[in-house]
């Protein structure tokens, strides 16, 4: 698959210690280690499976505006 994770490890190698490791075939990034992050880790991604994104990447869902609102609150 060209869009899936290959578990090639270079993520890994270029990302801080910790903060992503390859698990049962797959990057596993651990968030609470989110302060340690940085796009670094994703520029040598070979499927581009792992991606940087700016900005509110470490929000809340619901802070972010996301997730379920009311039914009398969904346009018709």
């Amino acid at each position: 698959c060209r869009v899936a994770c290959n578990a090639c490890g270079k993520c890994v190698l270029d990302a801080a210690p910790g903060v992503i490791e390859i698990k049962r075939g797959l990057a596993v990034i651990d968030y609470a280690k989110n302060e340690l992050a940085g796009p670094e880790a994703t520029r040598r991604c070979p499927t581009g499976a792992i991606v940087w994104v700016e900005g509110a990447q470490f929000a809340p869902a619901a802070a972010a505006g996301a997730g379920r609102r009311p039914l009398e609150e969904v346009p018709a």
